[in-house]
């Protein structure tokens, strides 16, 4: 469950409290389309109306939460369910051979380019159509630690 649902259908009671005014039920904007307006085909309205989901999921917050709880237990597949490193592995995999086809992509437009063809590099990463590759360089060791730094960066002389 979104978990503003529940606060957006929050029941106002200030104005109760304060003016011993009414209270103040929380509301939300919806549009419509008008049809039978032979003048102006597809009109649209507007109307402020209470927002009906987001008090009930203030009100019957402890039971919406166990339903959809209990939905996702029914409809969850632990037998084949990744762990999270796993989703990762699988992620970075696909995501290095998606690489490897826009650069094979990118060459051949490049190519098409160079013999007159009218071709543009469409969605494809930056780093295929550059043929760049991304390397991580190993860390450095620190010269000393960060309130050092800070201390040098700040104020280079120190009496």
């Amino acid at each position: 469950m979104n978990r503003f649902l529940a606060q957006r259908g929050a029941v106002n009671v200030g104005p109760l409290l304060a003016h011993d005014g009414a209270l103040e039920f929380p509301t939300t904007r919806v549009e419509a389309l008008v049809h039978n307006v032979p003048t102006s085909p597809g009109a649209i309205a507007y109307a402020q109306v209470v927002d009906v989901a987001g008090l009930f999921a203030f009100v019957h917050k402890p039971t919406l939460l166990a339903v959809i709880n209990a939905e996702i237990d029914a409809k969850a597949d632990d037998k084949n369910a990744l762990t999270l490193e796993a989703r990762q592995q699988r992620s970075g995999a696909v995501q290095s051979e998606l690489l490897r086809v826009e650069r094979d992509l990118s060459s051949l437009i490049w190519r098409g380019q160079r013999e007159g063809l009218n071709i543009e590099h469409g969605d494809v990463s930056p780093i295929a159509i550059l043929s760049c590759e991304i390397i991580t360089a190993p860390a450095r060791a620190a010269d000393g630690t960060s309130v050092e730094h800070g201390w040098d960066i700040v104020q280079p002389y120190r009496p």
